[in-house]
C-alpha cells in the first residue's frame, strides 16, 4: 500500500489526530453541502417541520437506532428513506443517502491509502467503509457548556493496536467548509490518548485473565465503561488542553476513537458548520468494531445501489463486508437486531 507524505502516523498515535490537506476535492464539498441543505433545509429554520414536509422520519433521540420491519432483507434497504437525526442546533444524514455522485465523491483515492496504512491493511480489498454520514451543526446562541464534554467511542487493548492489520478502526472527519476557530470545531483533549493507552497496558499486565475474557461487544462497552468511571474519578492533567482541530475545505481530520474528543457549539452568528464522517476498519476486525447497536454502523446493505455504482470500479470493495458468525456473539446480535439473516445483509 502505497504512503501518502502529509500523513505521519506517529502523530497520529500521540495526539489521537493528524491533519491531511486537501483529501476531498472542493467541488465534491460544495456538492455535499448542496445535499446536505437539500434534506435539511435552510440554516436557521426548523429542520424538524422540514424534513416532516418532505414525508421523512427525524429522530429527536440522537445516536438513536432506527430498525427496519421484521420481514426487510436487501429489498427494503434499496428503497429505505435516509436515516435522520436531530438535537437541538446539531443535524446528520446516514444511509442509504440517495445522491450516489455525491456520496461517492466524498470517499477518495487518498483518503483510502491514509486509513489503509494507518491500519495496516495487507491487502487494499481489506479495507471497508463501516459507516459514512453528513453532519450541519448550526449557530447555537449563549451561554456555552464550561466543559468540552469529553467522551471516547471506543476502546481498544494493547493487542489490538500492536496488531497487523490494527483491529480497531479510525475515523476521518472531512471538512466540506472551512472551519475556524467558533465555527464548531472538532476538540481533542491534549495527551488523554496516552494517559488511556496507559492504563490498558497496565490491565494487560496485572488483569491479563480479565483482558482475555474480553469478546466483540465487550470493547465498545465493558472496558469503554471502565476506562470512562476511572476517569471520572481521577483530575485530569493540568495540560491535559482543548485542542481545535481547524480545517480547511477538502481537509481531512484522522481520528482514533479512543482518544477524548468532544463536539463543540458553532458561535459564528448566520454560519453552518458542514462535515462528511468515514470509519474505515480492516476486514479482520469486524468483530471488534461493528456494532449492531446504533443505525449507523449496521449492516453494509445500507449503502445504496447509487452508491455502489457512482464508485470508481477500485474503491466498491470498501462497501462489501459482513461480520463472520464465528467472531463470538457479534453476528448473532447483528441478525437479531436486523431481523434479517446475515445473508441478506
Amino acid at each position: 500500500m502505497s504512503e501518502t507524505a502529509d500523513f505521519d502516523m506517529h502523530v497520529l498515535r500521540r495526539t489521537g489526530f493528524c491533519i491531511v490537506r486537501e483529501a476531498v476535492d472542493i467541488d465534491a464539498c460544495r456538492a455535499a453541502r448542496v445535499l446536505i441543505d437539500d434534506h435539511l433545509g435552510p440554516c436557521g429554520k426548523s429542520v424538524e417541520q422540514f424534513v416532516q414536509s418532505r414525508g421523512w422520519e427525524l429522530s429527536k433521540q440522537y445516536n438513536g437506532n432506527p430498525r427496519p420491519p421484521a420481514e426487510a432483507g436487501s429489498e427494503w434497504w434499496a428503497k429505505a428513506p435516509p436515516f435522520m437525526q436531530s438535537n437541538n442546533y446539531r443535524h446528520d444524514i446516514r444511509h442509504p443517502i440517495r445522491d450516489g455522485p455525491t456520496m461517492a465523491g466524498l470517499i477518495t483515492s487518498k483518503q483510502v491509502q491514509v486509513h489503509a496504512q494507518a491500519l495496516g491493511c495487507r491487502n487494499p480489498e481489506d479495507l471497508k467503509l463501516m459507516q459514512q454520514f453528513l453532519v450541519r451543526t448550526d449557530y447555537q446562541p449563549p451561554p456555552y457548556p464550561a466543559h468540552p464534554g469529553w467522551h471516547m467511542d471506543h476502546a481498544t487493548l494493547p493487542w489490538q493496536q500492536n496488531f497487523t492489520p490494527s483491529q480497531h478502526y479510525y475515523a476521518s472527519l472531512i471538512a466540506l467548509d472551512d472551519i475556524p476557530v467558533g465555527l464548531a470545531p472538532f476538540t481533542v483533549a491534549d495527551g488523554s490518548l496516552g494517559r488511556l493507552r496507559a492504563k490498558t497496558e497496565r490491565y494487560a499486565v496485572d488483569e491479563a485473565e480479565w483482558c482475555a475474557g474480553l469478546q466483540d461487544l465487550d470493547f465498545h462497552s465493558t472496558l469503554r465503561d471502565r476506562l470512562r468511571r476511572e476517569l471520572a474519578e481521577e483530575t485530569p492533567p493540568a495540560d491535559e488542553k482543548p485542542i481545535e482541530v481547524l480545517l480547511q475545505a477538502g481537509d481531512m481530520a484522522i481520528i482514533d476513537p479512543m482518544c477524548l474528543h468532544a463536539a463543540s457549539p458553532c458561535k459564528l452568528p448566520g454560519r453552518s458548520r458542514y462535515v462528511c464522517i468515514n470509519t474505515f476498519f480492516d476486514a479482520s476486525a469486524a468483530g471488534h468494531v461493528c456494532r449492531p447497536v446504533r443505525g449507523s454502523t449496521e449492516p453494509a446493505g445500507k449503502y445504496p445501489p447509487e452508491l455502489h455504482e457512482a464508485l470508481a470500479p477500485e474503491l466498491r470493495s470498501l462497501l462489501a463486508w459482513t461480520v463472520p458468525r464465528e467472531t463470538d456473539s457479534q453476528a448473532r446480535l447483528f441478525e437479531y437486531a436486523s431481523k434479517s439473516s446475515p445473508s441478506k445483509l
